[in-house]
């Protein structure tokens, strides 16, 4: 069933001054207008608590479909086993492979959850359940968006997303940011293709991180992003964009290791 979001069918320009003014509004407008949303939450609220497992949270498709896409993560869904086998492994253990893909939303998935040290218990607080609840509603939102405007979307991810970021190589390990930034500052895409350190200095020199999060080179940044992806041409409304993907994968993180080629593809067999 296709979701519908006010700002999404609006002119990128007009849809970021939109979300400038705030997204509280839209969400709730968006929540009252798509009643599946509201049938999804009801769900979770009411059986959540029983997942005290990965395998009971893998188990029940509608509630693994709702964790997954309350962190970004909604192409996964048809793989149970590699997630399962995720979820089961402590976050906190530097070793385990949640820490080892350079996704940082399997992380913070699996750092929610907890199941190694919560055992389940967290599950059935009012805040966290809260939590979960504004994360789908945000992802669905954007997802919304990113049907008929996907470069909006990704401005509305920055606006999110950017706020987390502690130094350059945050930027540059989320390739969403990565994308609005380089863009934003009227970087070239072949950058892309140089060592880390060298794109940090390049990127250093256009902007100073301490000025990255104020809302006037925010603005700026994404007004930049936006006009540039104009002027090259998107897709039409309802055309899958490269830029959709971009949501889908982390990029290089420093002080990560990237999980091996072999690895890679021994979990990409496990559904």
């Amino acid at each position: 069933m296709l979701i519908s979001s006010p700002i999404a069918s609006m002119p990128a320009m007009a849809g970021w001054q939109m979300v400038k003014d705030g997204t509280a509004a839209q969400q709730q407008q968006f929540r009252q207008t798509n009643p599946m949303i509201e049938r999804d939450i009801a769900y979770f609220r009411e059986n959540i608590a029983s997942a005290k497992t990965a395998k009971d949270l893998v188990s029940d498709q509608r509630l693994f479909e709702f964790a997954l896409r309350a962190h970004g993560l909604g192409e996964k869904t048809g793989h149970n086993a590699f997630m399962r086998q995720l979820l089961e492994e402590d976050p906190l253990d530097k070793e385990s492979m949640v820490n080892r893909l350079s996704d940082p939303k399997y992380r913070e998935l699996a750092l929610k959850f907890n199941y190694p040290n919560m055992k389940g218990l967290n599950l059935s607080s009012a805040s966290w359940q809260k939590d979960m609840v504004d994360k789908y509603v945000t992802w669905r939102h954007e997802e919304a968006v990113g049907q008929q405007n996907p470069n909006l979307r990704l401005a509305m991810y920055f606006q999110r997303k950017i706020g987390d970021a502690e130094n350059w190589f945050d930027v540059m390990g989320d390739k969403p940011l990565y994308e609005v930034v380089r863009s934003g500052l009227n970087l070239p895409d072949q950058i892309a293709g140089q060592d880390i350190d060298k794109q940090k200095r390049i990127f250093a020199q256009k902007v100073d991180f301490a000025d990255l999060k104020k809302p006037e080179t925010m603005d700026r940044i994404v007004q930049t992003f936006l006009a540039r992806k104009s002027a090259e041409g998107g897709p039409q409304p309802g055309v899958t964009s490269p830029a959709v993907g971009l949501l889908g994968g982390g990029g290089v993180r420093a002080g990560m290791v990237q999980i091996s080629l072999d690895l890679s593809n021994q979990l990409m067999g496990l559904r």
